[in-house]
């Protein structure tokens, strides 16, 4: 009998053991689920959602600083303009020929359109205003705006040995010579008033290197040199950089004096400045770029990725060490796949390429 009442304890107790065990598993991860089911309901509201702000499929776009109106050219050459009111008007221009980058100038009111490269380029000048074109001297194999004109810009023409950088003025269409240099196959920024520079473009296959030239001084001089996969894309004042060097990603002064690293694995071309702040996008697998060939890949639209922006602050950055990247939009969490491409901000918001469905996108900052 003492047995039999031994065991009915026992019985009881393992009984209440798991009863208990079982009701602290439903409080404890329970509310752990419940926990995760409102962090991904209310994720739209943790993190901005892309708007889509037309439904057509662009090659690149532009603000026009004097009005507000974004531009953009489709890949058929169609220019087309998106008012303040979000309203799409497709414009009678259009650009003739296999378009491979446009620039626009310092205000938007003008863009430098180039064709053909690298085969056979040709640049074209398109006036938004007097709705006019007109093309640069034959031979050019690379152009950039003064940064602080719509009516001038630097162009490099190959002329058999040398290499020949010229001023044009669109309202004349004069040109006037510069400087001659030996090298070929370069780029041209021109980030501040005074400074040009000269690059080599990226590549995983060869290294790189950078030269500026100031209009003032008739200085030249080598600012980076044989770095592997170098680019840099200035800020707007031109007197920093993001720049991406062996693998790494940092921020520089117009010197190419290193100022802090960012520890993304992304490329300079999908960064832009703000005042406080620099805006990255990145791959939401850091991974998916080691199995790339990069910047190749991603130059060639051959690698598209997801990707997450970060806000990183950058104003007065001197610390020489990593910055903090914190995450802005997440793809995963608020269900919206982007590969973003040429971020600009204008006014509350974040504009961009998305490079998987070729569309205009925006967050609101």
């Amino acid at each position: 009998m003492k047995k039999i009442s031994k065991i009915i304890l026992i019985i009881g107790v393992v009984a209440i053991i798991g009863t208990l065990g079982y009701l602290g598993w439903r409080y404890f991860f329970g509310k752990t689920i419940n926990q995760k089911t409102a962090i991904n309901q209310s994720a739209t509201a943790i993190f901005p959602v892309p708007k889509k702000l037309s439904e057509d499929q662009i090659f690149d776009y532009w603000v026009n600083k004097n009005t507000g109106d974004i531009y953009y050219l489709a890949h058929d050459g169609q220019i087309s303009k998106i008012d303040s009111s979000g309203q799409v008007q497709h414009l009678e221009s259009k650009a003739m020929g296999l378009i491979s980058s446009v620039k626009a100038s310092n205000d938007g009111s003008s863009i430098l359109v180039e064709f053909g490269y690298p085969q056979a380029p040709t640049f074209a000048l398109h006036n938004l205003v007097n709705k006019t074109w007109q093309s640069l001297p034959q031979g050019t194999v690379a152009a950039a705006w003064d940064p602080k004109s719509s009516n001038r810009l630097i162009y490099l023409k190959d002329s058999g040995p040398t290499s020949r950088i010229y001023f044009y003025t669109p309202a004349n269409q004069k040109s006037a010579e510069i400087l001659r240099l030996a090298q070929k196959d370069l780029d041209l920024d021109w980030a501040l008033p005074e400074l040009i520079y000269f690059k080599e473009r990226p590549s995983s296959e060869y290294a790189s290197s950078l030269w500026s030239y100031n209009l003032k001084t008739k200085l030249f001089k080598i600012v980076a040199r044989d770095e592997n996969n170098l680019s840099i894309k200035w800020g707007t004042a031109g007197l920093n950089g993001i720049k991406l060097s062996g693998g790494q990603l940092s921020v520089i002064d117009n010197n190419n004096s290193y100022l802090a690293k960012i520890d993304l694995k992304t490329l300079p071309a999908k960064c832009t400045f703000a005042e406080l702040y620099v805006y990255c996008a990145a791959p939401s697998d850091p991974t998916a770029i080691s199995q790339t060939t990069f910047p190749d890949d991603y130059l060639k639209k051959s690698f598209n990725a997801p990707d997450d922006i970060y806000q990183i602050y950058i104003l007065g950055v001197t610390s020489q060490g990593s910055l903090l990247s914190v995450r802005y939009f997440d793809s995963l969490l608020t269900g919206s796949t982007i590969s973003a491409d040429h971020l600009e901000i204008q006014k509350n918001r974040l504009i961009f390429i998305n490079r998987l469905d070729s569309k205009l996108y925006s967050l609101t900052l």
